[in-house]
C-alpha cells in the first residue's frame, strides 16, 4: 500500500513539475525576427538580378541570367514563419494596380530554405534563400518587380524587400556614353559623362508608348537616372546634387533616342575585403579598418567589383557579420553636410544607420555598422538625410572621393512600353549595358 501511495506521489510531481514548466514557458520571451541584410542576383553573384524572358521576337540583350536568387539574412532564435510576394511595378516603382499581373493568390511563395549561422554570432542567425523562377514561381511579364515578405502570423507590415528586372526583348537597344563637363561645387575633376540610349524595332509597337528609359551605375538600383516623356513618372531628381539635362526624341520604327547629359564620372569604388580572418577574425568584438580612409582627388589603388558584393572566397564556418569601424581622414575638409557611407552592404541605399559623425578630438569621420564578411565596394557620400523618406537626399561622392574618367563604370539601361494587354502595364522591351571603353 505505502509503495503505491509513493508511485502516486512521483506521478503527481511529475505531472505538477511539467505544469510550472510550461507555466514558465509562457513568460518567456522569444526573439521577434530582425533583418540583417537582403541581397539578389542572378546567375551569380557577379550578375544583376535581371531576369530575360524567352520569346520569338528575333531581338535580344547583352545582359541577363535565367535564374535569381535572393538571400534574406536575420537574428532570431528560430527561423521566422515568412511568406514572399511577387509584386509588378511600373518604370518608377510604383505598385501596378492591375489584378491581372498582381495575382495575389498565385504569387505567394513560402519554401524558403533556412540555414544555421555556422559560428554563434550576435547579430546574425539564420540565412534563408531561394532561387526562381521555377513551377512555383512563374514569371510571365516583362517590367520592374518586388520581392515582398511578410510574416504569416501578422502580413499587414513588410518585413523586407528586394528588386529585381524582367526583360522581354522585342526591340533592340544600343548605349552611346562620351566625356563631358559638370559643374561641380568642389575643387575636383569637373568630368561628366554624357549617355544616349537609342532603341528601335521592327515590331507593331506604338511609338507613344515607348515612353521611358531608366539607367543604373553598376548595380545601384536605389539611384535610377530615369528619362521619360511622361510627366508622372518620378524621376528621383531630389537624390542627386547636381541637375542633369534630359530629351526624347525620334521614332522606334527608326530610331528613338533617351538622352541624359551630366552625369558625374564619380571614382572608382573603395574596395572592402573582409575575407581574411587574420586581420578580420571571427567575434564580437569591435575590429577598426587596418588603416583610416583618405579623401581622394580622384586617384584609386584598385578596380572595383562594379558594385556587387562578392562572398564566394568565404567558407561557410566564417560566413558570419562583423562589427566594423569605419574611419575617415577629412584632410581638414569639414564639410557642412551630413556624410554618408554606401555601397554593397547596405545596397546603396543609406539610411539613419549610415550616417557618420565627426570626432572632434581624433579629427575623424566615425562609424560603426555590422558587415557581412565578403568583398565590398563602397564611397563616401555628402548631402542632406530625409526623415520622411529615411535615407540620404542631394547627395554626391565629388567631395571625399574627387572624380575621374578613369574608371571604368558600366551602365545599364531598360526601356519601357505601356503595353495594353490586360488593362496596361509597363513592360521592358529592351535592355542594354555598357562602359566609356568596353562593349558587353
Amino acid at each position: 500500500m505505502n509503495k503505491r501511495i509513493t508511485i502516486k506521489i512521483l506521478i503527481l510531481l511529475l505531472v505538477l513539475s511539467f505544469s510550472l514548466k510550461a507555466e514558465e514557458d509562457k513568460f518567456i520571451p522569444s526573439i521577434e525576427p530582425l533583418l540583417c541584410g537582403v541581397r539578389i542576383y542572378g546567375d551569380n553573384e557577379t550578375m544583376p538580378p535581371i531576369l530575360v524572358l524567352n520569346n520569338s521576337s528575333g531581338y535580344s540583350t547583352n545582359i541577363g541570367s535565367e535564374k535569381i536568387t535572393v538571400e534574406l539574412d536575420i537574428f532570431a532564435d528560430v527561423p521566422p514563419n515568412l511568406y514572399a510576394r511577387f509584386v509588378h511595378c511600373t518604370a518608377d516603382w510604383k505598385e501596378t494596380g492591375n489584378i491581372f499581373y498582381q495575382e495575389l493568390y498565385h504569387r505567394r511563395f513560402s519554401n524558403i530554405r533556412w540555414d544555421v549561422a555556422g559560428y554563434t554570432n550576435p547579430y546574425f542567425s539564420h540565412r534563408g534563400y531561394f532561387t526562381f523562377p521555377d513551377f512555383n514561381i512563374p514569371i510571365k511579364y516583362s517590367g520592374n518587380w518586388k520581392v515582398k515578405f511578410y510574416n504569416y502570423d501578422d502580413d499587414k507590415e513588410e518585413f523586407a524587400e528586394a528588386k529585381f528586372f524582367v526583360v522581354e526583348p522585342r526591340a533592340q537597344t544600343a548605349m552611346s556614353i562620351w566625356n563631358s563637363m559638370y559643374s561641380t561645387k568642389y575643387n575636383v575633376s569637373s568630368t561628366s559623362y554624357n549617355l544616349d540610349v537609342q532603341v528601335w524595332s521592327k515590331l507593331n509597337l506604338l511609338d507613344n508608348n515607348v515612353h521611358t528609359c531608366v539607367l543604373y551605375k553598376n548595380n545601384r538600383w536605389e539611384e535610377p537616372l530615369v528619362i521619360s516623356d511622361r510627366s508622372n513618372i518620378d524621376d528621383y531628381s531630389y537624390l542627386y546634387k547636381y541637375h542633369y539635362r534630359r530629351s526624347v526624341s525620334g521614332f522606334i520604327g527608326a530610331r528613338k533616342f533617351f538622352r541624359i547629359e551630366g552625369v558625374p564620372a564619380e571614382n572608382e569604388y573603395r574596395v572592402l575585403d573582409l575575407t581574411n580572418l587574420g586581420y578580420f577574425p571571427r567575434g564580437v568584438a569591435e575590429q577598426r579598418l587596418p588603416l583610416s580612409d583618405l579623401r581622394r582627388n580622384g586617384t584609386f589603388n584598385e578596380y572595383d567589383n562594379e558594385g556587387m558584393m562578392i562572398t564566394n572566397r568565404v567558407p561557410n564556418y566564417a560566413n558570419d557579420y562583423i562589427y566594423l569601424e569605419f574611419l575617415l581622414e577629412p584632410d581638414g575638409v569639414i564639410t557642412n553636410e551630413d556624410v554618408f557611407i554606401i555601397g554593397t552592404f547596405n545596397n546603396w541605399k543609406p539610411d539613419f544607420r549610415w550616417i557618420m559623425h565627426f570626432d572632434e578630438a581624433d579629427r575623424y569621420y566615425k562609424l560603426r555598422a555590422w558587415v557581412r564578411r565578403g568583398v565590398h565596394n563602397y564611397l563616401y557620400a555628402t548631402g542632406e538625410f530625409d526623415f520622411y523618406r529615411n535615407r540620404a537626399v542631394r547627395y554626391s561622392t565629388d567631395q571625399y572621393e574627387g572624380n575621374t574618367s578613369v574608371n571604368d563604370h558600366s551602365f545599364i539601361a531598360f526601356v519601357y512600353y505601356k503595353d495594353v494587354a490586360f488593362g496596361g502595364y509597363d513592360a521592358i522591351i529592351a535592355a542594354t549595358r555598357q562602359s566609356i571603353s568596353r562593349s558587353y
